[in-house]
């Protein structure tokens, strides 16, 4: 099923903001993580608490500069997915 990822929920960032000290080349060659972009969904499945997670297909990360792509496939929690 085409679903939509939205990458702020699924990657959600460890630290607020850009750390100072972290070299440009990481800042504009990393993931993108503040995107959301396209996946195939393949499968829901439940934790044991009781939450869903989505196992997605074909979702393809970018990063900060536009120049690197990676075509994956990730488990993303269901507030990170939104059907197309």
């Amino acid at each position: 099923m085409p679903v939509l990822v939205d990458l702020r929920l699924a990657l959600p960032p460890q630290s607020v903001g850009v750390r100072r000290g972290t070299p440009i080349r990481v800042r504009s060659a990393g993931i993108d993580n503040g995107e959301r972009v396209p996946a195939l969904m393949v499968a829901w499945h439940h934790t044991r608490t009781g939450d869903r997670w989505a196992h997605l297909r074909d979702v393809e990360l970018r990063n900060a500069n536009g120049r690197g792509r990676l075509l994956t496939e990730m488990w993303a929690p269901e507030a990170a997915v939104q059907l197309r």
